[in-house]
């Protein structure tokens, strides 16, 4: 049965897990969307985001604000039936199983953090760390990933709210860890995130495609009444007017939407921390930073794995209650206080840490990365003084009269 015709409006992928950040984006969502509703045979209006008053027409589609959406339709998308919107609210790993080994597991389990988004895609930065790991014969680790998609569907007329549902899935994705991280023979027996949504998506427009097209096909109004009908009225100093309100509107909300993203990139850098998860870490900083990092953070953290590669079964961190503030913003630049405290220790047995410092981050790639903060400073500053302290390199020359001699 062909569907009615309809517009994706930009979606949300919210996470706390840095891995994702390197492999989607709001668009990557509305290009799924779009693949499975036109696969059910949907009328998805093509290119509908490049349209005049297009983000205007989604904000009063989000907002349900009836007369708005009647007033831009007119000349941007008159043809349109509904809007549907889906977002990614959670897409984490929620527990975690290492399994045999004879050898040391130390930093391959570090490389967990990217292991389902990126499919080895980060192989060259896991070399820059092989000086902080050693090998393993063999080891089975598996990680259970929790992703829950949601969407809603809006009448394009009135902005109502039609109907709305989400999915959700819990899976398993075990690898083989056979050699040191970012150098290891890694085979996947589970799929990745990226077909996970894609299942969830699947699920969803089959919802869709029962209920949106009987709502189209009952709805005998709407083809009683041409879609310029109430659209058209209105006069054009009205519709001006509206137009310049809403890009105020519209430009309010790419500010939030933009802040938003820089806290996700402190809660992804929390959230890599409390799972020791060296890698994901990496995610969210600048690649200046990475050399100083692996050297100073991720070593540590493969100690702890050298230990016990369990160890969240005995030993656990929570930052749940730590919270953000915007000191200072502007589109490519901001600083945010982070503050509150984090719980560590053994079931029966936690302790309080305070935590405190002030972080910068900057925009790369239209990205948020963090560029520094009080402790990245310092540890920085430590770095660079073990680095002087180094012997100088040999050159080829005095090389060669060493071997002769």
């Amino acid at each position: 049965m062909t569907g009615p015709p309809i517009v994706v409006l930009p979606g949300m992928f919210k996470t706390r897990s840095a891995a994702y950040v390197h492999k989607y984006c709001n668009n990557s969502i509305c290009d799924f969307a779009e693949l499975e509703l036109s696969k059910a045979n949907f009328s998805v209006l093509e290119n509908a985001d490049q349209q005049p008053l297009f983000e205007e027409i989604a904000l009063a589609a989000t907002m349900s604000d009836a007369e708005a959406l009647q007033t831009f339709r007119k000349s941007s998308l008159p043809t349109a039936r509904y809007f549907m919107s889906f977002d990614v609210i959670k897409a984490e790993p929620i527990a975690w199983e290492a399994k045999g080994g004879d050898g040391q597991v130390l930093g391959a389990i570090l490389e967990l953090g990217l292991t389902l988004a990126t499919r080895g895609q980060y192989r060259s930065l896991g070399k820059s760390l092989n000086s902080a790991v050693s090998s393993v014969a063999a080891y089975d680790y598996n990680t259970t990933w929790h992703v829950v998609l949601q969407y809603r569907v809006i009448d394009a007329e009135t902005g109502a709210v039609v109907h709305t549902a989400s999915v959700e899935e819990k899976q398993v994705a075990q690898d083989e860890l056979t050699a040191a991280l970012g150098i290891s023979e890694k085979t996947t027996s589970s799929f990745t995130v990226d077909s996970l949504v894609q299942r969830l998506m699947q699920r969803a427009v089959a919802d869709l495609d029962k209920t949106v097209k009987q709502m189209h096909q009952t709805a005998a109004a709407y083809e009683d009444e041409s879609p310029s009908g109430k659209a058209a009225r209105g006069s054009e100093k009205k519709r001006k007017a509206m137009a310049e309100a809403y890009a105020q509107k519209v430009a309010e909300l790419k500010r939030k939407q933009d802040e938003e993203a820089a806290l996700q990139t402190m809660q992804a850098y929390d959230f890599a921390w409390s799972n020791m998860d060296g890698v994901a870490l990496l995610a969210t900083a600048d690649p200046s930073l990475h050399n100083m990092m692996a050297n100073r953070l991720v070593a540590s953290y493969n100690r702890v794995y050298e230990a016990n590669p369990n160890w969240r079964n005995n030993f656990t961190i929570t930052t749940n209650d730590i919270s953000y503030e915007f000191l200072e913003y502007s589109p490519e630049r901001c600083k945010i206080k982070r503050l509150g405290h984090s719980m560590q220790g053994a079931k029966g047995k936690e302790q309080k840490v305070d935590v405190t410092d002030e972080f910068d981050l900057a925009k790369q790639d239209g990205r948020w990365l963090i560029a520094s903060s009080v402790q990245l400073k310092a540890m920085k500053e430590a770095h660079d003084k073990a680095e002087a302290a180094k012997p100088a390199p040999k050159t080829p020359a005095k090389k060669k009269k060493d071997e002769d001699e």
